[in-house]
């Protein structure tokens, strides 16, 4: 949970509770530890945005994923994470959140966010899906479904730039 192993201090701990009580105040324990949010706001940092530092006047990973360890650390609901990155208004530098989006920029977008990377990293992220394939054909393998599972829906190219049309708008704002 925390990237590394119990030190003798912590283990000496664990010895004086109860053996039956020992794994639910070690888990307890450890999901207090700011040692947590660390290693997982790394872990999903490099889901969200990658492991490459990006271009460095548009994206800053360090503060990214120091917000991201904060939201980890204040317990704040997943579904609120995923949706202040994906609407977040503001600078990299002191909104890292919008991160998520700049590192998908570079010179030749123009200040622009790119929809398809975007799109892209979205459904991997967040839908656990990789789309990517569905931008230039429709799913001819059946690997990627949308509908319920009853009634499953292949994916098509229409899937895909649908999602990518969300991004269409995404900019840098002006200064």
């Amino acid at each position: 949970l925390v990237g590394s192993g119990l030190s003798l201090e912590e283990l000496r701990a664990l010895e004086n509770v109860a053996e039956d009580k020992r794994l639910r105040w070690l888990t307890e324990r450890l999901l207090e530890d700011r040692r947590w949010s660390d290693y997982f706001a790394e872990r999903f940092s490099r889901a969200y945005v990658g492991t490459n530092n990006g271009p460095f006047l548009l994206f800053r990973r360090r503060k990214f994923n120091a917000w991201l360890s904060e939201q980890l650390h204040e317990n704040v609901g997943y579904d609120q994470i995923v949706r202040d990155m994906l609407s977040a208004d503001g600078l990299w530098t002191d909104t890292p959140q919008v991160n998520f989006v700049t590192a998908t920029m570079d010179e030749a977008n123009e200040g622009r966010g790119d929809p398809i990377r975007l799109a892209g990293r979205t459904s991997r992220a967040f839908l656990g899906q990789r789309m990517d394939c569905l931008q230039c054909h429709d799913d001819f393998l059946d690997q990627v479904n949308f509908g319920t599972p009853l009634d499953p829906v292949t994916g098509t190219q229409q899937h895909f730039h649908t999602l990518a049309a969300f991004f269409a708008g995404t900019s840098l704002a002006d200064p």
